[in-house]
């Protein structure tokens, strides 16, 4: 059984999702990979299917109580940080993007990797298809657009859209 599981483990944190898509509901995905991969998940927290985790450092999610994850999100935690907070709503297709790379070569003329963490904090809605890039804050009460490029940081009970993203209006 010890084999099995880190086999499992090992699979999980390389991308490779071994939950069932449809048969498994959403509490019941949330509890394996808080037990499984020992992630920081909160109570009634829903996760959809084809959720990819990027990293092995499964410390660096943090996700609050009653949070709801939609289908196939992607979040890369591989150096930095990733903490979502309490009754947040996260549409299908959103990206957590911590890393990027500088634009000069190193010595090895490879591109170095920059990264920050990224913070959502409590009752914000993200639409679908949201790219979240490194170093952002999500304020308190945000609404973030479909579609949008979050690439800077977003006030408090704002709502923002667009590529990148522009503040539509003040909640």
């Amino acid at each position: 059984m010890r084999i099995v599981f880190s086999l499992y483990v090992a699979l999980f944190l390389r991308g490779v999702s071994l939950l069932p898509d449809e048969r498994c509901t959403n509490y019941f995905r949330a509890y394996l990979m808080k037990y499984m991969t020992f992630i920081s998940i909160g109570k009634r927290t829903m996760i959809g299917s084809r959720f990819i985790m990027v990293g092995a450092a499964v410390r660096n999610l943090v996700i609050g109580e009653r949070v709801y994850v939609g289908l196939s999100c992607r979040v890369d935690c591989r150096d930095s940080k990733v903490k979502i907070g309490d009754r947040v709503l996260i549409g299908p297709g959103v990206c957590f993007e911590t890393g990027s790379h500088v634009n000069k070569l190193n010595t090895r003329g490879l591109r170095e990797r920059t990264t920050a963490d990224i913070v959502v904090e409590d009752e914000v809605w993200i639409g679908a298809n949201v790219t979240l890039l490194q170093g952002v804050r999500v304020g308190r009460g945000s609404i973030v657009a479909a579609g949008a490029v979050v690439n800077k940081d977003v006030p408090p009970n704002t709502i923002v859209g667009g590529v990148p993203i522009k503040k539509i209006r003040d909640i």
